[in-house]
């Protein structure tokens, strides 16, 4: 067995981290259902839940998709958006074209963007015996990460590591199980032509007033000084949701993970963890954020609590087939 616990296809692995029983998620039925979090209304600050030049950004989710009617959700090429800060930038999680996908839009000093997205390298579940599929996992539940690292590196991780995200590297033979540098799940942007790159949270007007939608994209409405819901959005599960803001290493991202169970997050980095919801309550409609940093709590439209949570039974999960 490997340092990561990792054996043969009979072994119940067991995880490293431990202290923390995962009861809840939250079921959203991929129609009009998300949860409104974030500061309505207010321009962001360096250092709140939407940095604009922070030392980076991490944002990790644990999700499932479920599609009502389908035998395979995870061959779906619409698009689902696991959490946002999105309308014509900010940062957005999600799952598009058989692929989970980050996207972060970042802007120079001279007003020049920079918009490549990091994804995973092919479809997330196909459980028909091809090996090429790789990703299938008995629940259907991944944990998918997202970083910018405050200068010019984005990188997209599922189920601890950019390996398991899997990479061309320019060769288009999905590769799992190494992470070149130049890699579908790895983009190192160009150097900004002036200044240091920040994040811009809309294009159309320097407001940055979008807050954090779970569930959706979102729109910040001039009027009335709202953000709601406008497109893409979930269907499926979604669990815990971690916001931090710098860009959390390999090994921070793999612990989290826990070899498919998951952890208290507010044990990594918790001085820089600048949000986090726990999916704990079990009922009602408040999604509480609890760091008490500069979250805050989440108001649930729609979604309701279910105990349906990855499994912890990983016995068969190797680090890739």
């Amino acid at each position: 067995m490997s340092a990561l616990g990792i054996g043969n296809s009979a072994t119940k692995y067991t995880p490293l981290l431990g202290g923390f029983e995962n009861k809840y998620g939250l079921l959203f039925d991929g129609t009009d259902d998300y949860v409104l979090g974030g500061i309505s209304g207010q321009d962001p600050a360096n250092g709140t839940i939407k940095p604009l030049s922070p030392s980076g950004i991490t944002v990790a989710a644990w999700c499932k998709l479920d599609i009502d009617g389908s035998s395979d959700s995870y061959n779906e090429t619409s698009d689902h958006v696991i959490a946002s800060t999105t309308q014509n930038g900010g940062w957005v999680l999600k799952y598009t074209d058989k692929r989970f996908l980050f996207h972060i839009k970042l802007v120079d000093g001279s007003g020049s963007f920079a918009s490549n997205q990091p994804r995973s390298d092919f479809a997330m579940m196909r459980n028909d015996g091809n090996v090429k599929r790789f990703l299938h996992r008995a629940d259907g539940w991944h944990f998918v990460v997202g970083t910018w690292d405050g200068d010019r590196v984005k990188n997209l991780y599922l189920d601890g590591g950019r390996d398991v995200a899997g990479s061309t590297g320019g060769s288009g033979t999905p590769d799992y199980g190494s992470m070149p540098e130049d890699s579908d799940s790895k983009k190192t942007e160009s150097a900004p032509s002036g200044g240091d790159y920040t994040i811009q949270f809309d294009t159309f007007a320097n407001r940055h007033k979008i807050d954090l939608i779970i569930g959706a994209q979102g729109t910040y409405n001039t009027g009335t000084g709202v953000t709601t819901p406008n497109a893409n959005f979930w269907e499926g599960y979604i669990g815990d949701v971690a916001i931090w803001d710098k860009a959390l290493t390999d090994a921070e991202i793999t612990a989290l993970y826990n070899l498919h169970t998951p952890t208290d997050m507010s044990t990594t980095q918790p001085d820089n963890l600048q949000a986090y919801y726990k999916a704990e309550e079990g009922s009602g409609t408040t999604l509480v954020e609890s760091t008490g940093n500069v979250g805050t709590n989440g108001t649930i439209y729609g979604a309701t609590y279910s105990t349906h949570v990855p499994s912890t039974d990983v016995s068969g999960y190797p680090n890739y087939q």
